[in-house]
Parts: C-alpha cells; sequence; structure tokens
C-alpha cells in the first residue's frame, strides 16, 4: 500500500503580526512542526509547508494542492488562526482529513471543528501519528471531532515524560539563511533554535503555555541536548544558540550539568527566564557557558498590576538579577506588558520609570492579549469587561493583532497603542545610543551599536 501524503501547514503571521517591527523579531523554523515530521517521516510521505517562507498565501495553496494531501495538519495560535482557517476552507475536500493542533484548538476545539475534522488537544506527536495509522477517531487519545452534529472528546492523552525518546527535529528541511531572530537576543546568521524542556510550573494569569504543555517541567538529558547541538553544529555550521525553554534557570542542578554541555561546544547562547529564579551564581555559571543574552519576563513596574498577572516578585529582587547580568557581561532584555484593566497613564509611567531605572540591554513593550483559556480571559468575561470574541484581523488589524483588549476607563485600544510608541521612544533616545556608543568603544564591536540604532530607526516610524 502506498504511503499517506502528509502536509505540515505553519501558516504565514509575522508580517502582520510584527507590522513595523518585523525586521526585529524574531522569524524563526517552526519546531513543533519539526518535531511532528520527524516523528512520522518513517510511516508516511510528508511534507512541512512554513508559510513564512511564501510570498503570498495563494502561493501556498497552489503547492498544497500540487502535493495532493490525504491529510493537513495544521498549528494555530489565536493571532494566525484567521489564516488557518481561510486555508482549511481552500483545501476542504471531501476525501481529505485536515487537522488543527496547537494552543488555539486545545482551548477552542468546539470553535475550529467548524472547520477541521480533527482537534488536536496538547502534545500532537501520537495523536497524528494514530491518525496516520488509520486508528478509529473514538479510538484516539487526546483528541476531539464531530460525531453526529456533536463534538465528541476523547479520553486525555497523558504527557510524555522521556523526551529522550523524542527524535531530533527534521532539521535537514531548513534553511537556516530563510529565517532571522530578534536583535535583543544575539547571534545573526549561524543560529538555531532549541528547547530542552516543556512544561512550565507558573501559573501566570495571562499566559496559556501549561494548556498545551502542562505543569510539569520535562526535562531533555544534557547529554540528548548536546547530541542534537552537535548535530546543528557539524552539519549546519551552528555557533549561536536560542533556547526556548519557558525557564531556563529553574532546575539549578540541571543547569548546571547543561551549561557543561554547552561550554564543551565553545558556542554562545540566549535563554528566557524569571527574576525569582536567577541569582549571582547563575548569571557566573551562563557566562563560562558562552551566555550572550537573557529574557526577563518582568511585566510591570506597578506592584498591584503585576500581581494581577499572578507576578509577585519583589523589585529588589529583579533589581539584583538585572544586576548579576551586568556584572558578568551579560546582555538583558526586560519585556513588560501594558493594558491591564486598572493601568493609568499614572502606573505606565511608573512601569517606564522603572525601566530606566532597570537600565536593561533591550526593552519589550505589549499591550495584553486576552488569550482564551487564560486566567486573564475568563475574569474579564466573568465581570463584564470583555465580550466573548471571534478572532478577526479586519477589526483588530493591530496590536493586540485580531484580539479586542480588556476594558479600560482611563485608557482605550488607540491610547494604548500611542502609550506603547511612546515608551520605546522614550527608552530608545539619545542618551541610549551614546551608552551604546561607548559600550561599542570600550568592547571594540560595534554590533550593539548597529543594533541600537536599528532599533532607534524602528520606532520613530
Amino acid at each position: 500500500m502506498q504511503n499517506k501524503q502528509i502536509a505540515l501547514v505553519n501558516p504565514s503571521y509575522s508580517s502582520y503580526l510584527y507590522g513595523s517591527e518585523r525586521d526585529i523579531k524574531s522569524v524563526h523554523p517552526p519546531l513543533n512542526l519539526l518535531y511532528l515530521h520527524s516523528y512520522i517521516k518513517d510511516i508516511a510521505d510528508v511534507k512541512l509547508f512554513d508559510g513564512e517562507l511564501y510570498p503570498t498565501l495563494e502561493n501556498l495553496i497552489n503547492d498544497l494542492e500540487d502535493f495532493k494531501p490525504d491529510i493537513i495538519a495544521y498549528t494555530a495560535t489565536s493571532p494566525s488562526y484567521p489564516i488557518v482557517k481561510k486555508l482549511a476552507q481552500k483545501l476542504k475536500n471531501k476525501d481529505r482529513i485536515q487537522i488543527i493542533g496547537g494552543v488555539y484548538a486545545t482551548v477552542n476545539p468546539d470553535e475550529v471543528l467548524d472547520f477541521f475534522n480533527v482537534a488536536v488537544i496538547g502534545e500532537g506527536e501520537d495523536a497524528l501519528y494514530d491518525i496516520i495509522k488509520g486508528k478509529k477517531f473514538e479510538d484516539i487519545k487526546g483528541i476531539a471531532f464531530r460525531k453526529k452534529n456533536n463534538t465528541f472528546f476523547t479520553e486525555n492523552r497523558p504527557f510524555k515524560t522521556d523526551l529522550d525518546k523524542l527524535p531530533f527535529p527534521s532539521w535537514d528541511l531548513v534553511d537556516f539563511s530563510k529565517y532571522q531572530y530578534s536583535i535583543h537576543r544575539g547571534g545573526d546568521e549561524n543560529s538555531a533554535p532549541i528547547i530542552t524542556s516543556r512544561g512550565c510550573p507558573y501559573s501566570c494569569r495571562n499566559c496559556s503555555t501549561q494548556l498545551v504543555n502542562g505543569k510539569i517541567v520535562r526535562n531533555r538529558s544534557p547529554k540528548n541536548v548536546g547530541e542534537e547541538m552537535d548535530l546543528l553544529i557539524s552539519r549546519y555550521g551552528i555557533q549561536h544558540f536560542h533556547f526556548w525553554d519557558d525557564t531556563f534557570t529553574f532546575d539549578k542542578n540541571r543547569l548546571k550539568n547543561l551549561c557543561k554541555e554547552i561550554k564543551k561546544r565553545n558556542v554562545t547562547f540566549s535563554c528566557n527566564t524569571r527574576p525569582d529564579v536567577f541569582s549571582e551564581s547563575d548569571a557566573e555559571l551562563l557566562e563560562s557557558a558562552g551566555c550572550t543574552n537573557v529574557f526577563f519576563g518582568v511585566e510591570s513596574g506597578n506592584d498591584k498590576i503585576c500581581r494581577y498577572f499572578g507576578r509577585k516578585i519583589p523589585k529588589q529582587k529583579i533589581l539584583d538579577s538585572f544586576g548579576y547580568c551586568k556584572k558578568y557581561g551579560i546582555q538583558t532584555m526586560a519585556s513588560f506588558m501594558i493594558g491591564a484593566p486598572s493601568e493609568t497613564e499614572e502606573t505606565l509611567r511608573e512601569t517606564l520609570d522603572f525601566v530606566h531605572i532597570l537600565k536593561p540591554d533591550f526593552v519589550m513593550f505589549n499591550i495584553l492579549t486576552p488569550h482564551k483559556g487564560t486566567e486573564i480571559y475568563k475574569q474579564a468575561i466573568d465581570e463584564g469587561l470583555l465580550e466573548d470574541y471571534t478572532v478577526d484581523l479586519e477589526k483588530f488589524p493591530e496590536e493586540p493583532v485580531g484580539i479586542p483588549t480588556i476594558d479600560n476607563s482611563n485608557l482605550n485600544r488607540l491610547d494604548l497603542q500611542n502609550w506603547k510608541n511612546k515608551m520605546y521612544r522614550e527608552y530608545y533616545d539619545n542618551n541610549f545610543l551614546v551608552n551604546q556608543f561607548i559600550k561599542s568603544i570600550r568592547n571594540k564591536n560595534f554590533k550593539n551599536l548597529r543594533t541600537a540604532l536599528k532599533l532607534r530607526e524602528t520606532y520613530r516610524k
């Protein structure tokens, strides 16, 4: 019997999600689909279609039609769901199974089943494997589908516990030169994303990662991570890694062993963590292993708003963590979320004042997105501050793209967008450029100055 034709589809998203910031944001290979590809490639004729690499949606649709897939599996977040839905409508065929996975399908299975045959809830490797093998939907764990016009949910699928058993992503499919990484994270050419764990123990009220990956952190062994790095270094010339784990410094013993493996390879890397699980010894360890950039979620300079987000981290602890990075020469990115229901011009000013005290190398301001499935979404609905919505790129064309903001009597959507731009312009001012110039002279490296000029150009538009 001929193998089934399977198309894995990543929708295009960066042009409308990032807008004028597109040139300074990360557009990286779709790691989730690369994992899926490697997991099923021995049982099917599988091809990955990354919409980010297509000039138009029509080109992507034409290539998909030419491939004649028996099964199309899409991944979607809230902002990319309208594009995925449009693709599914264009590619609908009575003999074809269309599957949607990712956070949006996990949170909204009943909604997506108006357009897709199957919604995968949580991790997708085994569910897709079972569908390809022809297993009856009723017997496949972790999916939802329509049965006699009713939505039918199968038994939950347990999360994978031994991540070392997963094959490495299908890196042979990737042309690394076609992707880019945020200029805030270091690394240009010869960079690759890598993930060493799944799951997050923290319950931030604006985040939905636990819905897909769970609360229990499941780690790959340092040896397994090192072997994937060796592959990327030897075969593709990768010299800088972007670790996308939610909290890279969570497990201190593992961090020590992982940094030993990284240090052996003489590469550089960036990572994400939280200020409350970061110490001076962590900074020293990361620097010794080649870390150049750390991304911290700070969220707000106002304590009440931080508590609203579920972030109860003392300001002094945040200051200490940024100070440790500065001491060991690691660049910092401070990320903030604006637009909580109690946000005012005074609290925004408080946040901006705190940024000036922190003095991060780079800063990010995002407008709060009430994603379905999050605690913030549920509370806003219950309190009448938000109406249940359908993601609509035309109705809400700017950040948060396709999604309404939570009602605020002090600041409307346009106010928040204007404040976001104001905050960027104020931080990336002439003093910032002068400081970057001085650092460049001191370090005899003008990369940071070029980055600073690019940031200033972007946020002056």
